[in-house]
């Protein structure tokens, strides 16, 4: 199970888009249409998760003292259910991040036992199964056994960040549902969570395509590790990749092909005349960080062929 708590204070107490998805969801759990299987689809960060906190927030809070803001979409902090979470002390939220491959059978196995206890007051019960695209064959295996075998109060919601192909059997048990924000929505909720929030930009947020979520995090690997965007892209990998020798944090290899990526579209927007040698270029350098990832190579020299290709088509 993930040792991180996703319901941290950082996380937006205020729902500021999907304000439609949430209406959704609570006009479904209201009416008891809720399925017992739910999957969310879209791009990585752009809000599936903070769907399903402030949801979970209304449910739990709900003819309570402190109860959700419905009106205002958000979260109530002095509220039990806030409180408890936060601690990972609420035992009705069960929450397992796939976290790139890494979950183990045990790991599902677990799950399967936990759901045989019962629940607090006979309350619901919801299981977030975070990057369900990662799962691999043998724990998308064991999952499926679990729902095939439902038991009284318990909902699954699956996210799926479409970084992969989720198993089609896992698939077919669901109730699917695609959350969309417009590259204009996106940036409009990172402006928010920056002055919010009170945050150092380092990445450009009036110009970026990232979603909320992956704009965060990415700032904040640069904010925490002092680094800035240089001109040449390859300076700036040279600070990252080690960063990612070191912590074999898979954030920093996505934030390096976000830099490539824009760096790349700048330069291609700039000398239209030579696009076809920066599409190469851009496919070789991709190729190297994989190569990086999948086969553990020497960072020095990975940064040093990056360099080479860079001055060879300067």
């Amino acid at each position: 199970m993930s040792a991180t708590n996703p319901f941290d204070p950082l996380r937006t107490l205020k729902l500021i888009s999907h304000k439609s998805y949430l209406d959704d969801l609570i006009s479904l759990y209201e009416k008891k249409f809720f399925p017992n299987v739910l999957m969310l689809s879209g791009k990585k960060g752009i809000g599936k998760f903070t769907i399903v906190n402030h949801f979970l927030n209304y449910i739990f809070n709900k003819n309570t003292k402190t109860p959700y803001d419905l009106e205002n979409k958000t979260i109530n902090v002095n509220s039990f259910f806030y409180n408890s979470i936060l601690q990972n002390s609420f035992q009705d939220i069960l929450y397992l991040n796939i976290n790139n491959k890494k979950t183990k059978i045990d790991d599902i196995r677990y799950l399967k036992n936990l759901l045989t206890k019962k629940t607090l007051n006979s309350n619901f019960r919801f299981i977030i199964i975070d990057e369900v695209e990662f799962l691999n064959i043998n724990s998308a295996n064991a999952l499926l056994k679990v729902l095939e075998e439902p038991t009284k109060n318990n909902f699954f919601i699956l996210i799926n960040n479409n970084q992969s192909i989720v198993s089609e059997t896992i698939a077919s048990r669901c109730i699917k549902s695609n959350i969309f924000l417009s590259p204009l929505s996106c940036r409009k909720v990172i402006k928010y969570l920056v002055e919010n929030r009170e945050i150092k930009t380092i990445i450009n947020p009036d110009s970026t395509n990232l979603t909320p979520g992956l704009y965060l995090e990415f700032n904040d690997i640069l904010l925490q590790n002092n680094i800035f965007l240089k001109k040449d892209i390859s300076e700036t990998l040279s600070s990252l990749l080690p960063l990612y020798k070191k912590s074999k944090n898979i954030s920093i290899i996505n934030l390096c092909n976000f830099i490539i990526e824009e760096y790349f579209y700048n330069e291609m927007v700039v000398n239209n005349n030579n696009i076809d040698s920066f599409i190469i270029l851009k496919s070789k350098i991709n190729d190297l960080l994989k190569n990086l990832v999948d086969y553990n190579l020497n960072v020095v020299s990975i940064i040093n062929s990056i360099k080479l290709k860079i001055n060879h088509v300067q």
